[in-house]
């Protein structure tokens, strides 16, 4: 999914839904200076440069120390995207305050065990599993509430990744928010 595929997405989610769940608006780069690659776009300006669609940010106090030129540099940012997008299974669930929230997981003996105490079923969507409990959800014939579930899962993926590099420790060892 595209950036504008994303913002297209969000448009078509209810207004107060979209409020009540925080989407904002895709950040506009278009007025920025950016420096196309093949592998990345970088803006100087924000101390930011986007893999795969995902934005990854940094203080500009570290723009010293992050090289996009050096191997292992860009190795490292493009290890911290995927580790954040490529999770392919979403246990989407219902919080005690009745909101929807959808957490990523990987395939493993205690998510099995998990899915088969809690009776989950699941739907592919766009390529993505998403379990669900159907006495709690309805991902099946509720259209709205499948948008707002696959809204949730690619509002991950253009979350900004925030790093704080330091200039005494290699990249693999840089302080993450948001991973």
């Amino acid at each position: 999914m595209t950036y504008q595929e994303y913002t297209q997405l969000l448009s078509q989610l209810p207004e107060d839904l979209r409020k009540e769940y925080g989407f904002n608006e895709p950040f506009d780069y278009s007025p920025y200076k950016c420096i196309h690659t093949d592998e990345y776009d970088y803006y100087p300006e924000l101390n930011c440069c986007i893999i795969d669609n995902v934005p990854i940010a940094w203080e500009k106090t570290a723009n010293q120390y992050i090289n996009l030129k050096n191997p292992e540099h860009l190795t490292e940012l493009k290890r911290r995207v995927a580790n954040k997008i490529i999770i392919k299974d979403y246990i989407v669930s219902i919080g005690t305050n009745k909101d929807i929230y959808c957490q990523g997981q990987r395939k493993d003996e205690y998510l099995e065990k998990f899915i088969r105490k809690q009776n989950m079923v699941c739907i592919n969507y766009h390529g993505i599993t998403m379990y669900y409990n159907p006495n709690k959800l309805d991902l099946t014939t509720d259209k709205t509430t499948r948008l707002l579930a696959w809204c949730l899962i690619m509002g991950q993926k253009y979350n900004t990744i925030g790093i704080e590099p330091n200039p005494n420790e290699s990249p693999s060892e840089w302080a993450a928010i948001g991973l």
